[in-house]
């Protein structure tokens, strides 16, 4: 007999945090001009884009709040065009900073994102803290994103395993279903040598 919870698991969504550096080269205006919300700026607005950039070029910091002080020296950026700006100068780096959010909490890195399936009836901070932690110390769970599914693994729990016959016994069965065959082929049409008729 098995429990319902014998069956079911709990898909847990592991996070990572979202630690990047800010840079600003070469090719960082032409990232910016290739988003789709560049196509509907203003001159002015391009304009201001530009004397925000030029004056920082070569910047590379860990620092959000430093790097969000050069780009507004010389005015704001606009704010049409303010998401594809920071994306362009954002970079991933393992050894930088964690990024949080207002409320001071880490930002989950969606390329970092992972999933697993834990035992219905196991806790899942006793799972993380035994089976994740150990190997990413930075890592959480997004408990609001938890769903609980359930499946029958019937190979597992129904399979009962059959050991194979020894291998002479088995010769021995084999041979005794393939002598008729073989009677039967010697006697067969097909093997009468007609006249004249190759083999």
């Amino acid at each position: 007999m098995f429990d319902t919870t014998d069956f079911g698991y709990q898909r847990i969504t592991v996070e990572r945090p979202l630690r990047l550096r800010y840079r600003v080269g070469d090719g960082t205006l032409d990232e910016i001009q290739a988003a789709k919300a560049w196509a509907k700026l203003t001159d002015d607005e391009r304009a201001a884009v530009t004397r925000a950039l030029d004056p920082v070029h070569g910047l590379d910091t860990t620092d959000r709040d430093v790097a969000a002080k050069h780009l507004t020296e010389h005015g704001p950026v606009p704010k049409p065009i303010d998401k594809a700006v920071w994306t362009a100068i954002s970079v991933r780096d393992p050894d930088a900073p964690v990024v949080k959010n207002k409320k001071g909490e880490p930002e989950p890195d969606p390329e970092l994102r992972d999933y697993e399936n834990v035992p219905l009836g196991r806790d899942i901070s006793e799972y993380l803290a035994a089976e994740v932690l150990p190997h990413v110390a930075d890592a959480w769970i997004d408990e609001g994103k938890t769903k609980v599914g359930y499946e029958i693994p019937f190979t597992r729990h129904f399979y009962r395993y059959t050991p194979l016959r020894p291998l002479a016994e088995a010769r021995r069965r084999s041979s005794g279903r393939c002598r008729p065959a073989i009677q039967f082929a010697s006697h067969s049409p097909g093997n009468i040598i007609w006249p004249g008729v190759a083999s």
